[in-house]
């Protein structure tokens, strides 16, 4: 059974990954910043103009680094089974 990864190509799996990021900071920036308000003592807030902020610096850290990982975790699976199909056991 080869995973979907291995079907793609690089520049495939560094869309995936830079997608995937993007959509994880997008849904949990309102949670990270109920969080850090709450360690912090600061009143909490439904105004997205706070929820998001920093949204921006978060998506570019965390896309770069999933759109990375995504083709190197593929690459570093080839190596490992030299590129064969290899059924996975229980």
């Amino acid at each position: 059974v080869r995973a979907m990864s291995q079907e793609l190509s690089g520049l495939e799996n560094f869309a995936v990954g830079a997608s995937a990021g993007t959509i994880e900071v997008t849904i949990l920036q309102p949670m990270l910043y109920c969080k850090n308000a709450t360690q912090q003592g600061l009143p909490l807030t439904l105004n997205p103009m706070v929820l998001y902020r920093g949204l921006t610096v978060s998506v570019i850290n965390m896309a770069s680094l999933t759109a990375l990982q995504f083709p190197l975790a593929s690459f570093s699976a080839g190596l490992i089974t030299g590129g064969a199909d290899r059924k996975l056991n229980p």
